[in-house]
Parts: structure tokens; sequence; C-alpha cells
């Protein structure tokens, strides 16, 4: 993994969706929306004991990043086992996204103090640097859209990393394809040869497509996988996409 840049770790994580499509009404982009070719994944661990302060935290920053109307969002998500693990995504259209997104930040959040110093507070909780993986959508993999659920209308996101061996990547992507519209998304870090299997759910006691692609149980000898998270949405700590924002109502912030 490598470690977030310096402005992406002040703010903890962004995302920008100034290449986005306008959003569309709620009850279409349930159906149509599409994933996001670029998908930063942001993970923090918390100090122990700092989780239910990091909440009222991230929650104040949300919601002055809306107030202040800053092109900066980004999705936060808690796991259901440990309140320390924190999740953020960050969704591109393109590659270009994180450098954008950081030149963003560093024009407009230093204007606001009061950001900064909650950035600041928020970053004290952390019981070490955050981390993140920038991955690219595998397009051999169509979503299914029966289940009427996305990475804008999840209530809940289970993750699982998979550490493939160099040189077999093509190997694993042949071994985790059905042949026909999937309920994950695959992504694949830029920067080194790992796979995350993304299952957006209802809630998180969904456990629907739960297990491992079948072909992946044949082929165990080209990775290592970690154990599956299931994180949990926390919408009063995203400052999500206005194109989220329209399709999930949990997602929506008063002024």
């Amino acid at each position: 993994m490598r470690t977030i840049s310096a402005a992406l770790a002040i703010c903890a994580a962004l995302a920008t969706s100034a290449y986005a499509q306008p959003a569309a009404p709620a009850k279409r982009a349930r159906v149509t929306a599409a994933p996001p070719k670029i998908l930063g994944f942001v993970r923090q661990t918390l100090k122990r004991g700092a989780a239910a302060a990091y909440a009222g935290i991230e929650a104040s920053i949300a919601l002055r990043y809306h107030q202040a109307r800053i092109p900066l969002y980004w999705v936060c998500l808690q796991s259901s086992n440990s309140p320390e693990d924190i999740l953020y995504l960050n969704v591109y259209d393109n590659p270009n996204g994180p450098d954008r997104a950081a030149a963003t930040y560093q024009s407009m959040v230093p204007k606001h103090q009061d950001l900064v110093r909650l950035q600041q507070r928020l970053q004290a909780l952390n019981a070490a640097p955050p981390t993140t993986s920038v991955t690219a959508r595998r397009d051999e993999f169509v979503y299914s859209s029966k289940r009427d659920v996305g990475l804008a209308t999840m209530g809940a996101l289970r993750v699982t990393v998979f550490h493939v061996k160099a040189g077999h990547e093509g190997d694993f992507v042949d071994a985790a394809q059905m042949g026909r519209a999937v309920p994950w998304l695959l992504y694949e870090d830029t920067a080194s040869p790992t796979f995350f299997l993304v299952v957006p759910l209802r809630t998180p006691s969904d456990r629907r497509d739960a297990g491992l692609p079948r072909g992946l149980r044949q082929v165990k000898g080209i990775y290592t996988a970690d154990k599956p998270v299931v994180y949990v949405l926390r919408p009063a700590m995203s400052h999500a996409p206005p194109e989220y924002v329209a399709a999930n109502a949990r997602l929506r912030k008063t002024p």
C-alpha cells in the first residue's frame, strides 16, 4: 500500500466529481448509475476508544464542506465489527482525478481555517497514517442491476482484498469471471497486483452473494486473500458526490 499524499492525509479522504455527469433523478440513478472507473480506497485505523470522537469531528467536517460548497467528496464507511476501522471511498471518472482533487484541496481548504483546525483534531485520533489504493475497475465484469443496489445506493459494503502473485493477474481475473452479470465489482490497484472485490449491500446483515466466485476457489495457489470485511455506510461522516446524494436520500445534508 502507498501512503496517501500529504494533502489528502490531512483531509482523511477526498473524492471529486468534477468529471461526473449531472446528477440523475433518484429513481433513474438507482437503475442506471454506472460504477466509477477509478475508485480510491482509503483505510484509517483509529486509536482505541477514539471512534465516537472521530465520528463527531468528521461529521462536522462533512457538514462544513457542504456549507462552504467545496467540490471535494468522499463516502465514509465503518467496520461492522471494529469501530476503529474506517474506510473512505473516493470516486473518480478518470486517472487524473486524485491529482486534481489534491490541487482543489490546496487552493480552497486553507481559506477555511475552521476546517484546517477540525482536520488537525481528526488526524490526532489516528493510530497510524492512512493508507490508500487507487484502483481501476475491471471492465470484464458487468455489474448486475437486478439487485437495485450499487455504490451510490448501498447501506453497507463487503470488501475482500486479494494479493495476487506477480504475473498471475490475468489468471486471477479469468478465474473470477462468471460469464454473466455478477453482483460484485472488481477493482485492480494501479501500483501493485492487488484486487478489491466489493459487493454493495442493502444492509450490513445482507448475506447474499457472500461466497467467493467459484473460479477463484480453483486457483488458490496464485493469491492470498484478506478476511472479508463488511463496512456500514456512515452518511453523517460522508460528503458524497452529488449524483450519490440524488440517488440516496440518506446522504443528503441540510445547509
